[in-house]
């Protein structure tokens, strides 16, 4: 964890995936979403259908809009964009309700965060649409920790929707936030959603905090190997290691402040424009595989893990 993350006692941001990593939305938002899935299937004139726990396995870190478009591909149709924007707004509709009855404030989530935000501004990166969101964050205690003005959704606040694994939302929020990308880390629980995050050039964690635990040791396998710099199982843990970090990262403040001055604006200018992005090919859920978006600061992951912003050798952790 130490390679990637080694300037943790620089991190101002913290980009938070919203749905199974801030709340444990993802099973009752499938129970809901496989219903309106289903009634979509049986208009296609399929035979096809799903149970939720079938769903959420085919489709983790995806938005509906992207699910029912390569749905009705598998199955030889294409939706108009009338035919499509009436299912998304009955399955957000649907799954919105749903989720305000059933979730609740979680102490183990809400404490932490509260802990962390006098030093570190806290938002959501989310392919869910900002509605759902919204009334995810209110029904578990967390919308006061999250402002209106922080909350970034793939569905609604780029100009074409585009869910992750495409880096577009993160690159978004990086760039309205104006922070550099070592003065950010990201959170997620999916393995598209730690795509996304890593294509866009973020430092990135794991959380297997909602996750079976029969399903963690896959999770976690799948999330290392797709770039994420460590996992963890809990947002206490985050808290303590930023605060580990922190209190390393003062002792030798002073001798970097001039230099990481430069460095922020230096950062910020690299952040690749969402526009500028390039053809690439990610495995379909449903079989074969389609050109999804990617970008070039995928690419430069990896020599971003070993580069040390000031020119120091890593910190033991």
């Amino acid at each position: 964890m130490t390679a990637q993350l080694k300037r943790m006692d620089a991190i101002e941001v913290l980009l938070c995936d919203a749905d199974g990593n801030l709340f444990p939305s993802e099973e009752p938002a499938f129970d809901a979403s496989a219903k309106v899935t289903n009634q979509l299937m049986q208009t296609l004139g399929s035979e096809r259908r799903f149970r939720a726990q079938e769903l959420r396995l085919a489709t983790a870190g995806q938005n509906f809009r992207t699910t029912a478009t390569d749905l009705a591909a598998a199955e030889g149709h294409t939706l108009t964009d009338d035919q499509l924007e009436r299912w998304v707004l009955e399955e957000k509709r649907q799954v919105s309700a749903h989720l305000g009855r059933v979730l609740r404030p979680d102490p183990e989530v809400v404490r932490p965060l509260a802990r962390l935000k006098p030093e570190h501004a806290l938002a959501t990166v989310s392919s869910s649409a900002s509605s759902r969101v919204d009334v995810c964050l209110e029904a578990t205690g967390l919308a006061g920790l999250f402002p209106p003005d922080r909350r970034y959704s793939a569905e609604d606040s780029l100009p074409v929707p585009t869910s992750k694994p495409d880096p577009a939302v993160y690159l978004h929020a990086a760039q309205s936030l104006q922070v550099g990308r070592y003065r950010a880390l990201a959170i997620e629980d999916s393995v598209p959603g730690a795509q996304s995050a890593v294509a866009a050039g973020l430092p990135t964690l794991g959380n297997v905090m909602f996750v079976a635990l029969s399903e963690r040791p896959a999770r976690t396998a799948a999330l290392t190997r797709v770039g994420v710099a460590g996992v963890i199982s809990s947002w206490r843990e985050l808290e303590e290691l930023l605060a580990t970090r922190r209190a390393g990262g003062l002792a030798c403040a002073s001798a970097h402040q001039r230099c990481e001055h430069s460095r922020h604006a230096s950062d910020v200018a690299q952040l690749p424009a969402a526009a500028s992005q390039s053809p690439s090919t990610l495995g379909h859920p449903f079989g074969g595989a389609v050109a999804r978006r990617g970008h070039p600061a995928g690419d430069r992951l990896g020599a971003a893990r070993a580069e040390d912003p000031v020119g120091n050798q890593p910190r033991a952790p």
